[in-house]
């Protein structure tokens, strides 16, 4: 995920890979491991639900930046909600979009996707807006 601007560690160990945010939407993808899966051989829903998180955050985070077009602010989760429908197997893509934001907060839902194009799992979530001291 260095490809976005920003390093976060937890997110590249888990192997999500951007496609793009901008504009208030994002898409990342995972292409699940071993090391993803619960006992029943789908993704762990501790998995599926940072997916959710990271894809409502950039979402977020590119929401802030189209309209301030400078330096985009990190933002930390304040809630989430996750509700799994169908067991998450195969390549995963997670869409995040922003609903409603302002300076401080940004109201988001994501939802992932099968290959086959099924919702396996969706999300909403408040973020607060965190903007870095200049220096």
């Amino acid at each position: 995920m260095s490809s976005m601007g920003f390093e976060i560690p937890f997110v590249n160990w888990v192997g999500l890979e951007m496609v793009f945010y901008e504009g208030g939407k994002s898409l990342l993808k995972l292409d699940p491991q071993p090391h993803h899966m619960n006992s029943l051989g789908m993704v762990h829903g501790g998995v599926v639900m940072t997916m959710l998180d990271v894809g409502m955050a950039t979402a977020a985070r590119s929401a802030a930046k189209t309209e301030e077009g400078n330096e985009e602010p990190r933002v930390i989760t304040i809630e989430m909600k996750s509700s799994f429908m169908k067991p998450s197997t195969g390549l995963l893509e997670v869409h995040g979009k922003v609903l409603s934001h302002s300076r401080s907060m940004a109201f988001c839902e994501a939802e992932i996707i099968d290959p086959q194009g099924r919702v396996c799992a969706k999300g909403s979530g408040t973020f607060k807006y965190v903007r870095l001291a200049k220096t």
